[in-house]
């Protein structure tokens, strides 16, 4: 099944971050001047921090309506256009002139744009926020038809974004293996409320979906605990009980707290169930110690559902696609921005992985979620929702059966 499509529109990201090169559906490259140097990139994303924080606890209850989205947005636009400014200042209706031209149907289209970001992962700024289809102040609205229409302006609700890194290496086998199920490797901290939601959902649907864990189970000791944690994530041919897996991991799931430090990338952690904790250091000690284990040559996708009470400063924000990617060597990470509630990253994810079995790929099945939970629990969160990955994995057996 050959599932790849040409990207209609590539931004490419001078390393000075003085400018940008777009080249748009035609294949004519614009050359637009910038400020994104990196001391200017971490200032965004520190500047999106309290605006993320303002958003979410707008959407905090149970049943919202399209007018809570309607205002949550609104601050997002709010913010976003004060970024547009300081990033591209008097370039600002170019570039709407540009992504408008390459997806001329952007308010209602269904079919979404396919946007090719080259990088380094430093560089990048989540401009999937940035009201880059259209610069105008936001209407709240109680029509949630109306409401999708505008919502559109961001290119989190109108894109699948590819993200290219030409310093780091990722592996290209687009299939994920589910012949005759798919092997998913669960992390978690069980005391999230959206624990047994997703729990629940990998057993209910045991026919598709070989899920190894929820783990860990008890206490371990501090070292004890990061080496077997380094072991899991480096062989991903070993279940948790030590035996064989085959087909090996194909996707690590965590459903865990997760603590960015902003200052020290490496001392940024992972807190499991009881009272486990693993930092990113932790983890490259394990990694430095020799041994004659033969690993795969591509580590698994890694979902890492980061929920409650996480830390995750913006500003360091790559801190673990980073260590996923560049060091351990995985073929791809889906993340947020920041930490979302845990009922609604429980929902998020069930509906992700639905669409991915039933036959969409990693960025259409992602895409289609933040739709989904926009359209019927009116929570426009899923935009949260980065992927550093390529946007074009896919199951190698679709299931046709309703999950």
């Amino acid at each position: 099944m050959d599932v790849r499509r040409v990207p209609k529109l590539r931004i490419e990201f001078a390393k000075d971050g003085q400018s940008i090169t777009i080249t748009d559906a035609a294949g004519d490259e614009h050359s637009i001047p910038c400020r994104l140097n990196d001391n200017l990139a971490a200032e965004y994303r520190i500047a999106l921090r309290e605006t993320l924080n303002q958003v979410k606890n707008l959407l905090r209850k149970q049943d919202l309506t399209a007018e809570d989205a309607s205002l949550a947005l609104d601050i997002l636009n709010h913010k976003g256009l004060s970024l547009v400014w300081q990033i591209f200042g008097d370039q600002r209706e170019q570039i709407v002139r540009i992504f408008q031209g390459c997806l001329p149907t952007w308010r209602s289209a269904e079919e979404p744009l396919v946007i090719t970001a080259a990088a380094e992962l430093s560089r990048f700024i989540p401009f999937d926020f940035l009201p880059l289809f259209e610069l105008a102040e936001w209407t709240i609205t109680d029509d949630l038809a109306t409401l999708e229409a505008a919502a559109r302006r961001f290119p989190g609700f109108s894109a699948i974004i590819r993200r290219e890194f030409p310093n780091i290496s990722v592996s290209q086998d687009l299939v994920l293996q589910n012949d005759p199920k798919l092997p998913v490797r669960c992390f978690v901290y069980r005391g999230l409320r959206g624990v047994d939601a997703e729990i629940s959902f990998f057993k209910r649907n045991e026919n598709y979906i070989d899920v190894d864990g929820p783990w860990p189970i008890g206490k371990l000791p501090g070292r004890e605990f990061s080496k077997a944690m380094a072991d899991y994530l480096q062989y991903a041919d070993q279940r948790f009980d030590g035996e064989t897996r085959t087909p090996i991991d194909q996707i690590q799931h965590f459903i865990c707290h997760c603590e960015i430090d902003e200052m020290v990338s490496s001392n940024s952690v992972l807190r499991l169930s009881d009272g486990n904790d693993v930092t990113i250091s932790d983890l490259q000690a394990a990694f430095a110690l020799p041994t004659n284990k033969q690993r795969p040559p591509a580590g698994p996708l890694i979902f890492l559902n980061a929920c409650g009470t996480s830390i995750i400063n913006p500003m360091a924000v790559t801190s673990f696609p980073r260590f996923f990617l560049e060091e351990n060597h995985n073929r791809g990470f889906i993340g947020t921005e920041t930490n979302v509630p845990d009922n609604f990253a429980a929902e998020f994810s069930q509906c992700f992985y639905r669409g991915l079995l039933n036959g969409l790929t990693l960025g259409q099945a992602i895409h289609d979620a933040k739709w989904r939970m926009l359209r019927e629990r009116k929570n426009p969160l899923g935009i949260l929702y980065t992927v550093y990955a390529d946007p074009d994995l896919h199951v190698g057996r679709i299931v046709e059966a309703a999950l």
